[in-house]
């Protein structure tokens, strides 16, 4: 079946395309039951028109919340007696015991293959994720991708200047606060990997609603980049330090040393910034924000609320990490790279947004130098697939830009 045929024969069960591209279709579950039991989020993908794949989150912590450890089990031994029942196929156990523990039954039946995988969290007290998977027999092993083989998938309109990555799949976050693994698990499935954000959110240790501070974002990331045969690298911070996490009482005086110089490097950063920013605004007559340690310092996120907006981005294009910002995008969108686009929201109007203000991820997939924008997608599904920012006003907002490339 074609997965617009799909679309149309299941609409009512909540159905919708997650990018204008039409490649894949994503239901709540409402109104969808799998073997007479509510089903949760339910993800097709597709290739050249057909579909491809199916996976149905049973349950999963973030949209569910907690649930008893015997219940979890119970829809566990259902799904295996009804899958077992109507193929008469006994499942193989493919358990793996690696970071996220993985209870995986597989069956082989006629042309398609059915996964059922079980996570519970590491102490073994806590259910985490209950996902089904369904594909051809046949479909190739994931694998990630070949660096340089991601070129391929840049696309040049000469007409219109746009540069852009084709081919990053959508992926629907929700209010979980799950920005960093939701964009991590995009890239990933773009590298060609069978991950989502549920089993990266497991490995990360980030949990519905977790804090989404740069340090912390990068920490966790790097959890997952280990096993995904990846890494991170940051490419732009701001303040200097903001991507350093605290070092725990397991830390070296090295690194509590690396940390504190960094951090008072980015602070004295910011400062000259605010001074640059209130020398302006005492010339227009315009609020100036205090800069003195001793007095209070500056929040940035207030800065970014309350500043006069054509002030403070005639202050930060000024900068020399300016164009060293745009030619790390530029690069990295050339390779056929996402770049992870840490951000406070909230300084420049943005339509139709779940989150106004606060810390957040979002992947940038393009951009243009005839108009000098940057192209962007977030990670809420439908409408928030391709967007535009120029790149000054993106500057101003941003806190970090961090790669994911493949280590081959």
């Amino acid at each position: 079946m074609s997965v617009t045929d799909f679309e149309k024969k299941h609409k009512a069960n909540g159905f919708v395309f997650m990018s204008a591209a039409k490649k894949d279709l994503r239901s709540e579950g409402k109104g969808f039951t799998l073997f007479g039991k509510e089903a949760g989020e339910t993800v097709l993908r597709s290739e050249n028109g057909k579909i491809s794949s199916l996976t149905v989150s049973v349950y999963n912590r973030g949209d569910d919340g907690a649930i008893g450890l015997s219940a979890f089990n119970d829809r566990r031994n259902h799904i295996m007696n009804e899958i077992s029942t109507k193929t008469k196929v006994r499942p193989r156990d493919m358990s793996q015991r690696g970071t996220v523990k993985l209870d995986r039954q597989l069956w082989m039946w006629d042309k398609s293959a059915l996964l059922l995988e079980k996570s519970i969290s590491r102490d073994g007290k806590n259910a985490e994720f209950l996902r089904l998977r369904m594909k051809p027999k046949n479909a190739d092993k994931a694998k990630i991708a070949n660096r340089s083989s991601l070129k391929s998938n840049v696309v040049e309109d000469r007409a219109s200047g746009d540069v852009f990555i084709e081919g990053v799949p959508m992926v629907d976050q929700g209010r979980k606060g799950y920005c960093a693994v939701a964009s991590a698990a995009r890239v990933y499935q773009y590298y060609g990997l069978e991950v989502d954000q549920h089993e990266l959110a497991q490995i990360a240790g980030t949990g519905p609603g977790s804090g989404t501070s740069l340090g912390e974002m990068v920490a966790s990331l790097k959890k997952v980049t280990r096993h995904v045969h990846s890494k991170v690298l940051v490419l732009y911070e701001y303040p200097t330090g903001l991507a350093d996490k605290m070092p725990d009482g397991k830390s070296s005086y090295q690194d509590y040393d690396r940390v504190i110089r960094n951090y008072n490097r980015g602070l004295k950063e910011f400062a000259r910034d605010v001074k640059s920013y209130n020398k302006i605004a005492k010339k227009q007559g315009k609020t100036e924000f205090r800069d003195d340690v001793d007095e209070g310092v500056v929040s940035r996120q207030q800065l970014s609320r309350e500043c006069d907006k054509d002030i403070y981005r005639s202050v930060m294009v000024k900068k020399s990490s300016y164009s060293r910002f745009k030619n790390k995008i530029y690069t990295y969108i050339d390779q056929g790279v996402p770049v992870g686009w840490c951000l406070q929201l909230g300084m420049f109007k943005e339509e139709n947004l779940p989150q106004a203000f606060g810390g957040h991820m979002r992947l940038i997939i393009g951009y243009n130098k005839k108009t000098d924008e940057l192209i962007y997608t977030d990670s809420w599904g439908a409408g928030h697939g391709k967007k535009r920012m120029p790149v000054p006003d993106a500057f101003c907002m941003t806190s970090a830009l961090l790669a994911l490339p493949p280590t081959k």
